[in-house]
């Protein structure tokens, strides 16, 4: 054990991860169980990069953090040990590993369609690992020592194999994280930030799963939609009424109609018939020899009207038609 490290070091053969079976979760909430073994770590080692970050905590992949504190290289499987390589400390790193601020480590993982790992992204720091029996990063052989908490980690779609707390996570969460990801699937325990604020603002219960906010959501969708579709129709209604305010009232109706179904077809066909269908501007020609019409004359009027314009035209002249 070197415990003299210092910026430029190398910790050869490091345990990344061991041989099993692997229970976490995805940031959906998904429970997931990694399989951990040959032809997953075969598999991962070909389409390992030549170089990937040892950060704390996995704040490179959770936040904007970005710092190393070393630099992963030389992947490889041991027939008994698993996945394993070589760790090239920075000075940030070496400073943790020498006051022993942590000792184990945490693969992240993304995992195949059967949840298989097939790619490793990062690697962290950490004292709460979730995978059972993994070595100190310090050794190079395997200790047999387990760590004292068995994690079931937080959701995320890559999988971080670092603890989170079995028992009132909001109160354990180490300070130094600062994302929810030691926390238990929202369908399972409580909810995340993100959808505590989501309860606020739609006002349902604290305890509400992820099913009861999708809910009320979808509800509120709805209504908005209700809400848009009714305020459509009113200004719809409102276009209708002004087109047809100059036709004949007897047909209004059926013009309006017809209009909300299809405006633009229902203009074409007004305009083309607007000269009969139009009611008819009457003149007064104040001159002093205007007479009023004859009898004779209002008939002639009367029968040379277009049917629609004949009932106005009767009611109008009704004593000169007796």
């Amino acid at each position: 054990m070197n415990k003299n490290l210092k910026a430029g070091d190398v910790i050869e053969s490091v345990q990344i991860a061991p041989f099993g079976e692997y229970k976490n979760y995805t940031s959906d909430g998904r429970p997931v169980t990694q399989i951990c073994d040959k032809e997953a770590f075969e598999h991962i080692v070909k389409n390992f990069d030549k170089e990937l970050i040892v950060d704390v905590e996995h704040r490179s992949e959770l936040t904007d953090d970005s710092e190393a504190a070393g630099w992963l290289n030389n992947l490889r499987m041991d027939d008994t040990r698993g996945l394993i390589a070589d760790i090239k400390v920075s000075d940030k790193g070496a400073k943790l590993l020498n006051g022993l601020n942590y000792r184990f480590g945490s693969p992240a993982f993304i995992l195949d369609e059967v949840d298989r790992p097939e790619k490793l992204i990062s690697f962290a720091l950490t004292n709460k690992p979730a995978m059972k029996d993994i070595e100190h990063v310090y050794n190079s052989e395997q200790t047999g020592e387990t760590p004292e908490n068995k994690a079931e980690e937080a959701p995320s779609e890559m999988i971080f194999n670092n603890d989170a707390p079995a028992q009132e996570p909001a109160e354990e969460k180490p300070e130094e994280i600062p994302v929810e990801e030691t926390k238990e699937p929202i369908s399972e325990k409580e909810p995340d930030i993100m959808n505590s604020e989501l309860i606020k603002l739609l006002g349902l219960p604290e305890d509400s799963t992820s099913e009861m906010i999708m809910e009320s959501i979808g509800k509120m969708i709805a209504e908005l939609a209700e809400i848009k579709k009714g305020e459509a129709d009113k200004k719809l209604d409102e276009e209708a009424d002004k087109f047809v305010e100059e036709l004949p009232e007897e047909v209004r109706d059926t013009v309006k109609n017809s209009y909300k179904e299809n405006a633009e077809l229902t203009k074409t066909i007004v305009n083309s018939l607007k000269d009969k269908i139009a009611p008819k501007t009457e003149q007064v020609l104040n001159k002093e020899e205007a007479e009023v019409p004859s009898l004779t004359s209002a008939w002639e009027t009367y029968n040379s009207l277009p049917q629609c314009e004949k009932l106005a035209f009767a009611k109008k002249h009704k004593d000169e038609l007796k």
